[in-house]
């Protein structure tokens, strides 16, 4: 969950950067815009990650074992999520954020109890398509097993999450007009 609400908080933040970004006339403003915020969610991501394992290891005392890698994880899974949900929130605007909660209302039970204690059809339906179940599967197999980063299918998931983040928020920058505050007019 915080690694959800983290993603939600910098996703915000760069919409609402996307949303008063002001006129972006030539292609390089556009470009320097779209470098800069990519950037500074990168960025957050890997700051927020360390600080997170920081915390958790350093102030509650929990033992990683590899606290770099799951550092590295939970960055590409904080990259991923914060992409897709701004990828989400360029188009569909403020609206997806009540979608996207709804989501993680329904699903992040689905992914944190064992399999067992699920309904069947949560069983076969929901955890196959469910990418927190997988982010969990693969933190679990990192944090418990002692299994090494590698690029399986869950940190595809995430770097498709970040293309998709990435060329939805570029593809805004150069196509949506920048709208005028209108209270701003009327003064």
């Amino acid at each position: 969950m915080p690694i959800w609400l983290t993603s939600l908080i910098t996703s915000m933040i760069a919409f609402t950067i996307f949303n008063n970004r002001g006129t972006l006339r030539s292609q390089n403003e556009k470009l320097k815009f779209t470098i800069t915020t990519v950037g500074s969610l990168m960025i957050a991501s890997l700051i927020g990650a360390f600080l997170y394992i920081y915390y958790m290891g350093h102030v509650l005392g929990f033992d990683f074992n590899q606290s770099i890698e799951t550092a590295i994880y939970i960055a590409i899974a904080v990259m991923g999520f914060s992409f897709l949900i701004l990828g989400c929130l360029v188009w569909l605007g403020l609206p997806a954020v009540p979608l996207l909660m709804l989501f993680v209302f329904f699903s992040i039970q689905a992914s944190i109890l064992p399999v067992q204690m699920l309904p069947e059809f949560y069983q076969n339906y929901i955890l196959p398509w469910n990418p927190f179940y997988h982010y969990i599967a693969t933190l679990k197999e990192i944090l418990y097993e002692g299994i090494n980063l590698t690029l399986n299918g869950t940190v595809w998931m995430f770097i498709l999450f970040i293309t998709f983040g990435v060329v939805s928020f570029t593809t805004a920058v150069y196509i949506k007009k920048f709208k005028a505050n209108t209270t701003a007019k009327m003064i």
